[in-house]
């Protein structure tokens, strides 16, 4: 590291490992419900697997059912086998918040390596890079959350390092590897390989292109020939779940999230950030007669909105600004290279980015940070595991309660069943939340059924109304506290209790059903 780098470096590590420490312990994985304390409930999906994976029923979500790729990380699914037989299943989400705690602590001495490169000569400018890229509470929250995303972001910016700065030794064998990692790690990791790749052959770098796009496709093949040999499908069940209709109907729900969600999370003014390298790409278009394409600011610039035009493509993402974080450090570069020769402007753009820093602190419910008390999820996990031990579970959070339970379970949004995966014509409204099939659940009469009800009154969600449960023979049987404040109990049995004595005030929100014939519904 440079003189600048190696002052600062260690202070913004601290301040990634403070930040992460915050939101584990006084943060959430989403805005709102209580479900989501202790981490993602997706993340306890890839758990599952890896769960079974370890008892040795393979990598399914039903042990002794039809295989079906629920998750869409397999690199992170295997890696994790390990990490649970070091520390055991309750407490691998905390084993996964802290290997995502060293996945940013390597993106340390990357930076430190683009700042010495990108900005030559200019110790306090690289420094200063190094601590505003730690202060990203989306860092925080992501490394927290118990999904991939802190190891994601890492290669990520593992990949723009190597091809930014000098080259390394064996840099086309260490580029292909990264690149074979990003596809391994998640099913959407070859969008950046692939604009790199882009851009290096415009730019005329065909050995680091040839080498990154070997890697992307030696992975891609070897996984699709997996899936299809142990799953049937050339992509995850996860993918036929989450991105169907036609373009134009995601685009309109990604611009609804893009105006309505976004701003909140503090990604915003980073996805936009790039346009402003496109002067200094013009500059350079002015003054030698053509663009530049080997110019840093077309890769800084290029990248990101390759990132957020795939986010807008798929419809946005339910985790928000997850595949858009590389666009916060790549901007920050941007913007010191653009302000290096007013040099005393750097302090009001200091203060600025700490201010937009602290917009989601401010307006996004997952940093409203206090004493977690519970997680709704995990207390309902093990509450049925306990009470219901042989019993067959339909529900539409498919990670922390099957995960805790270890029921059998049918995954009502479809991540984990191919029926509801592949139904056609379906209205793309909200990605991941689109899919369901109230009619094929109840035909498949599990035992309990578990989802969030419609407020006020005992409809739940998912087309499953209390005329449709109730002709099928199920009855509300348990109220589950969704809020986040302290109260007495957090899941009200409603067995044997009369219809006018039932309350189910706004905060329970959700509900299981059972399997019985008297039900105070029908009194």
């Amino acid at each position: 590291m440079g003189g600048g780098s190696s002052l600062f470096a260690p202070t913004a590590a601290l301040v990634m490992l403070a930040g992460r420490w915050l939101h584990w312990r006084y943060g959430h994985a989403w805005p709102a419900p209580s479900g989501h304390a202790w981490g993602s409930d997706d993340a306890y999906i890839t758990y599952r697997y890896t769960l079974n994976l370890w008892n040795g029923w393979g990598p399914v979500y039903n042990p002794g059912h039809a295989a079906v790729e629920g998750y869409s990380n397999p690199l992170y699914m295997f890696a994790l086998v390990p990490l649970l037989a070091l520390v055991g299943p309750d407490r691998l989400y905390d084993a996964t918040v802290a290997l995502n705690a060293v996945a940013l602590l390597a993106t340390v001495p990357l930076l430190a390596r683009l700042g010495t490169h990108l900005l030559p000569g200019w110790p306090i400018g690289q420094g200063l890079v190094l601590l505003l890229a730690a202060v990203f509470p989306p860092l925080w929250q992501a490394a927290a959350s118990g999904l991939e995303t802190a190891i994601v972001y890492a290669l990520q910016l593992a990949l723009m390092t190597l091809i930014l700065t000098p080259p390394i030794r064996h840099v086309e064998v260490v580029l292909a590897f990264v690149a074979a990692c990003l596809v391994a790690i998640r099913i959407d990791g070859f969008i950046l390989a692939g604009a790199v790749t882009v851009l290096l052959v415009l730019a005329g770098r065909w050995r680091s292109a040839l080498s990154i796009l070997s890697g992307t496709t030696a992975m891609l093949v070897s996984l699709t020939l997996w899936r299809l040999s142990y799953y049937g499908l050339p992509l995850p069940n996860s993918v036929y779940a989450k991105v169907h209709g036609g373009w134009k109907a995601r685009l309109a729900a990604a611009v609804k999230q893009a105006a309505f969600v976004l701003p909140s999370t503090g990604i915003v003014p980073w996805v936009l950030l790039p346009l402003f390298a496109v002067p200094r790409v013009l500059r350079s278009f002015a003054a030698r007669g053509g663009v530049d394409l080997r110019a840093p600011e077309v890769l800084l610039a290029g990248v990101p909105l390759a990132l957020t035009s795939y986010w807008f493509l798929v419809g946005g993402d339910v985790f928000f600004e997850r595949f858009l974080l590389l666009a916060y450090p790549l901007g920050l570069l941007v913007a010191f290279r653009a302000l290096r020769i007013w040099r005393p402007a750097i302090a009001a753009l200091v203060f600025t980015v700490l201010i937009l820093n602290c917009v989601p602190l401010a307006a996004d419910g997952r940093y409203a940070y206090a004493q977690k008390r519970h997680d709704m999820w995990i207390d309902l996990g093990r509450f049925l595991g306990e009470q219901h031990p042989q019993a067959t579970l339909a529900i539409d959070a498919a990670g922390k309660v099957p995960y805790f339970s270890r029921l059998q379970t049918i995954d009502m949004l479809g991540l984990n069943d191919r029926h509801i995966a592949s139904l056609r014509g379906v209205a793309f409204l909200r990605v991941g939340h689109n899919k369901f099939d109230p009619g094929y659940v109840l035909a498949r009469k599990p035992d309990l059924i578990a989802a969030w009800r419609q407020v006020p009154g005992f409809n739940m969600r998912w087309g499953l109304d209390r005329t449709a449960y109730r002709a099928a023979g199920y009855c509300p049987r348990y109220l589950v506290y969704s809020g986040r404040a302290l109260v007495n109990g957090h899941i009200r049995d409603l067995a044997g209790i009369a219809a006018a004595r039932i309350d189910a005030p706004d905060q329970w929100n959700y509900m299981v059903l059972d399997r019985r014939a008297d039900c105070f519904l029908d009194e």
